[in-house]
């Protein structure tokens, strides 16, 4: 059975770069946020900082932790609602066990991902309130983008090879 503890480890240390970075950079935003940019990297929504460190906190924490609960409460489910490949094998009593808890460990690196994907988007908001006037910067955005779609593909490519090649 793989070990979590390189994933509980990683996703902790994400998290609390994360919340650092929030609050260390809270005080480079001004008291007006523009926290919504249109396609043109332009502002077009605002709020007050106190909202936008609170929302960013709640939402940054609140996803990630998200998914990292409902990946638990997987063991909790039956076996028939796991939807993996190789799903006779896997809802067998003598493998689930092995399944949800791969699911739950994996779970971690896919919360750690995101938690370095949110806090490059943090940064590039605190750099567009910074720009006068406020825009955003569409290399970074890419950047970002391109990150999180690498991060998701690979995870993805990790949970489907181990279902698929765990049985054989």
């Amino acid at each position: 059975m793989e070990s979590r503890r390189p994933a509980l480890a990683a996703a902790v240390i994400a998290a609390t770069i994360y919340v650092f970075t929030v609050i260390i950079f809270a005080g480079e935003l001004p008291e007006k946020v523009a926290s919504h940019f249109d396609k043109a990297n332009q502002p077009n929504g605002w709020m007050p900082r106190s909202t936008h460190i609170t929302f960013m906190l709640a939402f940054g924490l609140g996803v990630p932790l998200l998914i990292l609960g409902s990946n638990y409460l997987i063991k909790f489910a039956s076996p028939k609602n796991l939807n993996v490949p190789n799903p006779t094998y896997w809802r067998a009593p003598e493998n689930f066990s092995r399944a949800t808890s791969f699911m739950f460990t994996h779970s971690f690196w896919l919360a750690a991902g995101m938690w370095i994907w949110l806090t490059g988007l943090n940064y590039s908001l605190v750099a567009a309130n910074k720009a006068s006037p406020p825009h955003l910067n569409s290399t970074w955005l890419w950047i970002l983008m391109v990150f999180f779609v690498l991060m998701l593909a690979a995870w993805i490519v990790q949970m489907i090879r181990f279902f698929k090649l765990a049985t054989k």
